[in-house]
């Protein structure tokens, strides 16, 4: 009886200790953002020069680090007006994604099929008869170009990572979770004088796509392969209370560090001793509390 109160007792210390926890994330990319999207607020969005059309929801987050996405219905978008009409003819935009079904458009800088459009969306290869994210531009006569995402296809109501890239005398590419496909080259800045507004949810001539999205950010460079990795790669930290390795850490994880907790005779046979001291103490509770809920776990 005791043992079994003592197990209560550790368990209720530790469910306390996780309710405190807060969570925070500092991107290596900050300096760089011409534009940061977090999708927490309706009052965020619109400090940051959104406007929001249609309906729309907020849901929870891809990661353990963005606190909420923006569902968006076909019907609705997120519209970013270019007011100062300001060529972007370089740069990386990269953001969550969860859409409903694997088809329609995601983001837009003008309507597609029309001169000097840009648009991200989800379509089938043509030989691999699969779906993937698309990247497509149209120059200033109308002719239009396509980098497609990697041959690993996306998933429908699976969160997934699209990072596109494009600049000046180099090429385009579309990415998939830090994984990018065959890049597209040609001189952008000869043909393209994008100066209209950046709209989530919509692309003009691709029927729209009923999405969350998360944590868009757009750089004012074009990033590299290798960048782009480490882009996506950012916001994978390891769990290390996923004691069984199914991508979470959820109660049954909390049981295995539970039996453990309090033990200073640990030789390499302490799961939960993660600052390897002997012992599993209040310092690694605070570092399972850390990761306790998460659903992301690479």
């Amino acid at each position: 009886m005791k043992k079994n109160q003592k197990s209560l007792t550790i368990l209720g210390t530790i469910i306390l200790s996780l309710l405190l926890t807060v969570n925070f994330f500092d991107c290596a990319f900050a300096d760089t953002i011409a534009l940061y999207e977090p999708f927490d607020n309706v009052e965020l969005i619109e400090e940051n020069g959104g406007i929001l059309t249609g309906g729309y929801s907020f849901i929870p987050g891809a990661t353990q680090h963005t606190n909420t996405a923006l569902y968006i219905p076909a019907a609705g978008s997120l519209k970013y007006p270019n007011d100062s009409k300001a060529v972007i003819q370089q740069g990386t935009i990269g953001f969550w994604v969860r859409p409903d079904e694997l088809s329609g458009g995601l983001l837009g800088i003008g309507e597609l099929t029309k001169r000097n459009s840009f648009g991200i969306f989800i379509a089938t290869h043509p030989t691999w008869r699969s779906k993937h994210v698309v990247l497509e531009m149209r120059d200033d006569l109308n002719r239009y170009y396509q980098a497609w995402s990697h041959k690993i296809p996306v998933e429908a109501e699976e969160y997934f990572f699209t990072t596109v890239t494009w600049g000046c005398d180099s090429k385009i590419m579309a990415c998939v979770n830090g994984d990018c496909g065959f890049d597209k080259a040609f001189d952008i800045c000869s043909w393209f004088t994008f100066e209209d507004t950046i709209e989530v949810g919509h692309t003009g001539f691709y029927s729209d796509a009923d999405a969350a999205y998360d944590d868009m950010k757009m750089f004012a460079y074009e990033m590299t392969r290798e960048q782009v990795k480490e882009y996506y790669e950012s916001y994978l930290v390891p769990c290390e209370g996923d004691f069984n390795t199914d991508g979470d850490v959820d109660g049954s994880d909390l049981s295995i560090f539970a039996a453990d907790f309090g033990r200073t005779d640990c030789v390499d046979d302490c799961g939960g001793d993660f600052d390897d001291d002997g012992d599993v103490d209040g310092s690694d509770l605070a570092v399972f509390a850390a990761d306790f809920g998460r659903t992301d776990c690479p």
